[in-house]
């Protein structure tokens, strides 16, 4: 899939893995689309963008996300798990809990409530 864009569609429970096989990667753009239980596994995405929607439960596995834009996108009871998310974007996005440990993360960009998700990730506590 290149240069294709997807506004305001209902993507539910997509199993998007067999567009691993594309030795460019995925050159995609979801606008407010509903992402929910999709599962994006063993993926390039970095030409992809995500503006707003739902991405609720869904499945980011070993998917290098370096660079890309997430804005505005309920990631709520997402697995992010194993991805290069170096110099994303994921600010506006809600829901988003990921480990440092488990992921690539440097320079990836968030919003400051987001924040504490990553601190409880390493067992930090506050009062």
């Amino acid at each position: 899939m290149h240069d294709v864009v997807f506004h305001t569609c209902r993507l539910q429970a997509v199993d998007f893995g067999a567009l691993a096989r594309d030795p460019v990667g995925v050159s995609v753009r979801f606008e407010a689309c509903d992402l929910s239980v999709a599962s994006f596994r063993d993926l390039d995405l970095r030409q992809a963008a995500f503006d707003g929607g739902r991405a609720q439960e869904a499945a980011f596995v070993a998917v290098d996300l370096h660079g890309i834009q997430m804005r505005g996108l309920d990631l709520s009871g997402a697995e992010i798990r194993g991805c290069d998310l170096r110099d994303a974007d994921l600010r506006g996005s809600s829901g988003v809990v990921l480990s440092p440990c488990d992921n690539r993360v440097r320079g990836l960009r968030i919003d400051l409530p987001d924040a504490v998700g990553l601190l409880a990730a390493l067992g930090v506590r506050w009062e």
